[in-house]
């Protein structure tokens, strides 16, 4: 877990800025080294200071019933796990069914949860993938005192990072700096750390690791998207019997 992250990163910088013409219609380019563009008006623009800005992240642990420990971010007043959920019992004991079989998962009418491709070892770098019937289970997926993070959740964050300059670039800053394909790695600076961790599709099965990362939301028939192609963080409609990623937030 990184405890500090450069807001600005300045390795190999080149700022293209046409500082003897009309600031009219002019853009101001930075070019970072892992590929990122950030385009400003000139307009907008009184001084350019290259600095090295460091914020501090605020950590934590929490702990679920299993004994698994998760790493915790605090991002603007909020306090969000930085690893992906993977519980495999409800709050009050109950276990949630470990299914494999892609026809069983797709007639399912109650909770289970899987790893990416079947494989364990991907639930601890991934975390666990949901149905929807262990997602919104009245028994309960978070950690005491936790909660499955809603749509009022996710909008918040999104108002905090685009608070913190990410306005239009809030999935650029929840990505992990690596393992996203396509030149579509983060710059993870809050710590938040979203992992390109795939789906399980309904009917199809396993599919885009490395390209999205998918997380429920608690506000029924939503979902909330990161992937590789765009820098933002967009909320679709739930498709029903796929399986998603589950991010929580304290109480």
């Amino acid at each position: 877990m990184i405890g500090f992250k450069k807001i600005v990163q300045i390795l190999s910088i080149i700022a293209i800025f046409h500082q003897f013409l009309p600031a009219q219609g002019k853009k101001m380019q930075i070019f970072s080294t892992n590929g990122t563009v950030i385009t400003l008006p000139v307009a907008y623009i009184d001084s350019i200071n290259f600095v090295d800005i460091i914020a501090p992240i605020e950590q934590g642990i929490v702990t679920d019933i299993d004994n698994n420990t998760y790493a915790t971010v605090k991002i603007g007043d909020q306090w969000w796990m930085a690893e992906n959920l993977r519980v495999t019992h409800y709050r009050n004991g109950d276990p949630i069914p470990k299914v494999t079989d892609n026809t069983e998962w797709d007639n399912l009418t109650t909770g289970a949860y899987c790893y990416y491709n079947n494989i364990d070892s991907n639930g601890v770098i991934y975390g666990a993938l949901y149905n929807k019937y262990a997602a919104f289970n009245s028994r309960n997926i978070a950690p005491a005192g936790w909660h499955h993070a809603t749509d009022d959740d996710w909008n918040k964050l999104i108002d905090n990072l685009g608070l913190s300059g990410f306005y239009g670039q809030e999935g650029l800053a929840l990505k992990s700096t690596t393992g996203w394909l396509y030149n579509g790695n983060g710059i993870d600076c809050f710590g938040f750390n979203a992992l390109p961790t795939g789906i399980r599709a309904s009917h199809i099965g396993f599919n885009l690791i490395g390209n999205a990362t998918i997380f429920y939301s608690n506000s029924l028939y939503s979902i909330w998207a990161l992937n590789s192609s765009h820098e933002i963080i967009q909320m679709h409609d739930m498709p029903d019997n796929n399986g998603y990623s589950i991010r929580c937030v304290k109480d």
